[in-house]
């Protein structure tokens, strides 16, 4: 196969396998396919030198597990683990920067107040991790927010929420994000895909709160320039 049917075949092997794994994922899996074709850059250096590399030695087994070694990519479960820290890490920023005396604003009269859709956002993180441990989620619905009134305690409930899933996917590790749970819908689900359901609920009220941050003046913290 030429260099382009070897990225092909990888991709889509790696959507194959990890559906719902994030792009970041095929960062790793499409070089790994390729990289037995780094011995056709040998052309351009004489046609001895293609003569002499070309399809030997960087197309052996032994060089290939030698690749394997130096640039492993993710396991299922360590791709699981950077998308749902990487939603989470975004949540926190948000949470820790925004104003304590804009935590009540809302775009619309039927929205929710930044405080509720941020605590909305992190307590569900806990349909995933309730349901992992084989238990029924904590949380039928939003908390009641008695003890969610200040900024600070909304920012230590959001940690714990990332935090407590984070724990689960590196105790469920790559054998246990396989095994099938019942979430409550018409069949049953592995775990990884109840993961990324909830990393993809996450992102989506990550969005709506983006606009908060817009509808105020102000630029979320990940969209500001890197220091």
């Amino acid at each position: 196969m030429d260099i382009g049917t070897h990225a092909l075949a990888s991709l889509a092997l790696s959507r194959a396998i990890f559906p719902r794994a994030p792009r970041l994922l095929w960062a790793f899996t499409i070089p790994a396919g390729m990289i037995a074709d780094v011995d056709a850059f040998s052309a351009f250096i004489s046609p001895s030198a293609y003569l002499a590399w070309y399809r030997t030695y960087t197309h052996s087994l032994l060089t290939s597990l030698m690749w394997a070694q130096n640039g492993k990519t993710l396991t299922s479960s360590q791709a699981v683990l950077e998308s749902w820290n990487d939603v989470g890490r975004k949540l926190i920023a948000m949470a820790e920067d925004f104003p304590e005396d804009k935590y009540e604003y809302k775009p619309h009269a039927d929205s929710r107040t930044f405080a509720a859709n941020l605590i909305h956002a992190s307590a569900s993180m806990y349909y995933f991790t309730d349901i992992a441990q084989g238990k029924k989620p904590r949380y039928s619905d939003d908390p009641k927010r008695d003890e969610l009134k200040t900024k600070a305690q909304v920012v230590a409930f959001v940690k714990k929420c990332v935090a407590d899933g984070a724990d689960e996917i590196k105790a469920k590790g790559d054998k246990g994000l396989n095994d099938t749970v019942n979430d409550g819908g018409p069949r049953l689900v592995r775990v990884s895909e109840l993961g990324y359901g909830l990393i993809e609920h996450s992102g989506e009220h990550y969005g709506q709160l983006v606009v908060y941050y817009r509808n105020n003046g102000m630029v979320p913290p990940e969209s500001r320039p890197k220091k």
